[in-house]
């Protein structure tokens, strides 16, 4: 069912007010509202009112009235689109006509829409366009229903009578706008007018009127200030007077420039005043014209720069220095919108500059911290400014990093604030080293707490602001007292003056501190320490803290100082020692003990009283003397057997005596009893007998000194070692006195018995030629007897061997073999005796030569008899080739003789250079010969064997050895009894 609306009065008395609110230029959303209610309160059916206006750019309709539609759909339709299908309003402004929408729900220009309207409860729409007068699309005018309907013919009239009012209060409110602005825009120039005289006249910029010949034709008091000429000193002067020198064609190229068109404006350049001072300035040169349009002159503003200029190269110094800086500087504005970033913040922050600018700095700000940026920002607001914040922020990677911000307000000209300035510089590495700082620190206390010495730290100036327990343990002071420099109440006043200096200038020089100086303990007593300071540097070299300890060294001190008093007695006992150990002069001895004993010991004087024997036999005591005069003694004669003389020179242990007075052993003999008058004055005692090696008393060492208790222990005890000293010189004096004696007797008997040798040496050597000269005779002569005997032998072997028995053949057989051997032993005894005495000369021999002769002429030294191994080369030696031959001949006759039967000999002959000498070894497979025997076999008839098993002479080795050792050489030999034998012949190298 439908409801017909008319032109009813409520409709009239509602247009009525819609041109009230034209006429009275009420705001237009105001007067499209009175419309759509006026719709709606003459519908006869529930019906929401809507106007939409067309956007500036043409492309979308945005809201204009309609309060009573839903606030979802009001927002569904904050933006529609005008086009086809985009609603009923975008489709009736995109086609100019009205677009009715019976069903929403299935109207498919709807279909971007269609969900918001039934959401919000709405199923028909109608809309009609706003056209101007122009037929311009000014808007739409839209009514909806909550159930699908059409409208009627008379709805439609209504609709399009609301159009064409609504029309009329869009194009009178733009009118009125238009009419308003206009009389702004009227009233503005007039009172520009009025003004640019004004601001001309009081502009701080030179402002000067030119005609086109240059001629100054208006001058302002800026002008007068920034050039110095007054107006009547400037108008109609050429503007020429104020270009400097070198610059005559700028002003024509400038009005040259107007008449081409151009505009000058901030033309930099340099300007002359009246005291011809030159002055920056910036121009901008604008043409003027007639009402005809044509250039007539030129308005010239000349801006005094030179601040400026000093200014701009201050601002590019200091973008330099913020471009360049390592820390991040950020420029804010106050709803903390990044208005510029440097290079530092690229590199902390990982964002570029284009990732930055214009983006709110919350995006570096962690997770929890949000409520940190709003309240720096407001203690910027109460005038505070905020430095050395620590805090983290965000990278762009989402990595955390340690920050310390300097956050300081920024003000506009006028002195408001209008944003910030922040720096933020990177103290991650900072916060690591203090952590790592602040651990050392801990451990160091720690450590520091767990030492034996007193220990402290110090700061980089030497303020000392901790101590370990044991200083105030040790001292009885407090924290409190202590601090800073309150340690030099516990200093000794004699030595702080140096402690300080020292101290001060390690620390201005940042090297360690090292000093021994005495601090006073709780008790009062001040004790020496050992005091070692050290500073502990960063890695750029910088002091971040001093440690010191004091290491007490009081009882070292003592031990030292008698240390050295000891090393200095014991340099003193060495030096006598050493010096009378050289020394064989009894006197000098005696007397150089008695001085070192006394300046050992401390003692006023000493004496040294020793007993000596005359070549009589005779004894006497004798005594040396140290620290007095001599006669102090002599009258009083030698020391008595006193209960305390007597058992030193009895070799008894040392008397020492603190004070003599009161030793119950003194004064107990007549007549003194005690010391006779005139005697040096002694309270303190000691004595020290003097004993040989052998035991022998040899005499005693006394000392005294008028103080009592003068002599210590180790007095004592280096007396003592002096008497052992003194006691083994004084033995090696009178041991060298009889060793000079002995000397003496023996040289006489050596001279004697060079005698004797000589004589014996003659004699024997005219017995040895006497022997030598009989062996050879003898040998010579018993071989003629010998040949007869083989002869005469032979012949009846041969000429009546038939006619002899078995017995005579026998017989004669073994006069044959004994004769034989009787001519081989003659031959030996000749050789030797060749050897022995026969003169030799030596050459250079080839080894390799005598060897291969000997085993040519050898039958028993073939290949098929023996294998002889030569190890080539053989290098020559000094020899005789008689005695050479000699000796291998027989070396090598032994090797393949002396075999175990059914062993075939093999020797091996090998020769080594030593140096300058040659050692030539002949090595067997033999029977070997026991070292037992090996001493007897280079002797003549030294044999091993019995002739039985070997035969042979027992000569042959001693041949060799004469042989050998006429040559200057050696022979030897290396042999175990079953494992062969190597004879070894040393010979010099040629």
């Amino acid at each position: 069912m439908t409801t017909t609306i008319g032109p009813t009065e409520s409709l009239l008395n509602s247009q009525k007010q819609l041109l009230a609110h034209i006429v009275n230029g009420a705001d237009l959303s105001t007067t499209l509202e009175v419309l759509t209610r006026a719709l709606e309160a003459n519908a006869q059916r529930p019906t929401i009112a809507t106007i939409m206006l067309v956007s500036s750019d043409q492309q979308y309709l945005y809201p204009a009235a309609g309060d009573s539609a839903p606030p979802g759909w009001r927002a569904a339709i904050a933006k529609v689109a005008i086009a086809p299908n985009s609603g009923s309003c975008g489709s009736s402004a995109f086609c100019r006509e009205p677009v009715i929408s019976p069903d929403i729900a299935v109207d498919s220009r709807w279909a971007a829409f269609r969900e918001a309207a039934l959401q919000n409860g709405l199923r028909a729409c109608w809309s009609s366009p706003i056209l101007s007068s122009d037929q311009e699309v000014l808007g739409t005018f839209a009514i909806y229903y909550r159930e699908p309907t059409v409208p009627t013919p008379d709805e439609m009239e209504m609709v399009e009578i609301m159009t064409r009012s609504a029309a009329v209060a869009i194009q009178s409110s733009r009118l009125h706008s238009a009419l308003q602005k206009e009389l702004l825009l009227q009233q503005e120039s007039a009172m520009k007018s009025r003004l640019l005289a004004a601001i001309v006249q009081s502009s701080d910029d030179a402002i000067i009127g030119l005609n086109l010949d240059t001629t100054i034709t208006t001058w302002n008091q800026g002008a007068e200030r920034i050039f110095g000429y007054t107006v009547a000193e400037a108008v109609g002067k050429s503007v020429t007077m104020l270009i400097p020198p070198g610059m005559e064609d700028e002003e024509p190229r400038i009005i040259q420039r107007l008449l081409a068109g151009e505009r000058v404006e901030h033309y930099e350049t340099v300007r002359k005043r009246k005291d011809g001072a030159f002055v920056n300035v910036s121009l901008t040169v604008s043409p003027i014209y007639d009402d005809a349009g044509k250039i007539i002159g030129a308005s010239k503003i000349s801006r005094d720069i030179t601040r400026q200029l000093e200014a701009e190269m201050t601002r590019n110094r200091m973008a330099a220095i913020v471009e360049s800086s390592d820390d991040a500087i950020i420029g804010l504005s106050l709803d903390t919108t990044i208005t510029s970033w440097n290079r530092g913040a690229e590199r902390i922050f990982g964002y570029s500059v284009a990732e930055a600018v214009g983006r709110s700095v919350t995006m570096l700000i962690p997770d929890g911290l949000e409520d940190e940026e709003p309240r720096i920002l407001q203690r910027l607001k109460n005038g505070e400014r905020v430095e050395h914040y620590e805090t983290i922020r965000k990278r762009k990677d989402g990595s955390i990093v340690d920050v310390s911000l300097t956050v300081s307000p920024v003000h506009d000209a006028a002195g408001t604030l209008v944003g910030a300035s922040k720096i933020s510089r990177d103290i991650t590495e900072s916060k690591r080293q203090q952590e790592a700082l602040r651990r050392s620190e801990e451990e160091l206390r720690a450590m520091a707490n767990s030492i034996p010495q007193l220990a402290w730290m110090a700061h980089p100036d030497g303020f000392i602001y901790w101590y370990n327990q044991r200083w105030y343990d040790y001292t009885g002071t407090t924290r409190e007292g202590m601090e800073g420099w309150g340690w030099q109440s516990v200093h000794d006043p004699e030595y702080l003056p140096k402690v300080l200096s020292l101290w001060t200038g390690c620390v201005q020089r940042a090297v360690p501190f090292e000093m021994e100086f005495p601090l006073r303990g709780a008790d009062g007593v001040f004790r020496w320490f050992l005091t070692r300071v050290n500073p502990f540097k960063d890695k750029a070299g910088n002091v971040v803290r001093w440690f010191g300890t004091n290491t007490e060294v009081d009882e070292l001190r003592r031990t030292q100082q008698a240390l050295k008093e000891q090393t200095r007695a014991l340099e003193v006992l060495n030096d006598t020692s050493r010096s009378i150990a050289s020394e064989l002069n009894l006197e000098r001895i005696v007397q150089s003990v008695t001085d070192s004993a006394t300046k050992l010991t401390g003692a006023k004087f000493g004496a040294f009283f020793y007993s000596m024997q005359n070549e009589q036999g005779e004894s006497f005591m004798l005594f040396t003397l140290s620290g007095a005069p001599r006669e102090s003694f002599e009258r009083f004669g030698h020391p008595r057997a006193t209960p305390l003389f007597a058992p030193t020179f009895r070799g008894e242990p040392p008397i020492r005596s603190d004070d003599i007075l009161k030793d119950p052993r003194y004064g107990t003999m007549s007549p003194h009893q005690g010391m006779p008058k005139g005697h040096l004055p002694v309270r303190s005692y000691l004595a020290v007998p003097v004993i040989s090696r052998s035991g022998e008393v040899i005499g005693g060492l006394f000392f005294g000194h008028p103080d009592v208790g003068v002599f210590t222990a180790q007095s004592e005890a280096l007396t003592v070692g002096l008497a052992a000293a003194a006691a083994i010189a004084i033995d090696n004096a009178r041991l060298f006195s009889q060793l000079q004696e002995t000397r003496d007797q023996l040289a006489r008997h050596n001279e004697r018995l060079e005698e004797q040798v000589a004589e014996r040496t003659a004699a024997l050597q005219e017995t040895i030629q006497d022997l030598e000269a009989f062996s050879y005779s003898v040998s010579h002569d018993m071989r003629s007897p010998l040949r007869a005997m083989q002869g005469y032998s032979d012949a009846l072997l041969t000429d009546y061997k038939e006619r002899l028995d078995a017995t005579a053949v026998n017989y004669l057989s073994r006069i044959q073999r004994a004769a034989k051997r009787m001519d081989l032993l003659i031959q030996d005894v000749l050789a030797y005796s060749k050897v022995a005495k026969g003169d030799i000369q030596l050459s250079p021999i080839n080894m390799e030569a005598i060897i291969s002769d000997v085993i040519q002429n050898y039958p028993a030294l073939q290949p098929d008899r023996a294998a002889i191994n030569i190890v080539r080369p053989l290098p020559k030696v000094l020899g005789h080739e008689a005695y050479l031959t000699q000796v291998v001949s027989n070396l090598l006759g032994n090797a393949v003789k002396f075999m175990e039967p059914g062993v075939f000999p093999t020797v091996e002959i090998t020769a080594t250079e030593d140096g300058p000498d040659v050692r030539i070894a002949f090595r067997d497979n033999g029977i070997g010969i026991d070292p037992e025997q090996q001493k007897h076999i280079f002797q003549i008839f030294g044999r091993v064997y019995p002739e039985k098993k070997f035969e042979g002479t027992g000569i042959g080795l001693a041949i060799v050895k004469k042989a050998v050792e006429r040559m200057g050489g050696s022979v030897g030999v290396n042999s175990k009894f079953g494992s062969g034998s190597e004879f070894h012949v040393t010979l010099r190298k040629a």
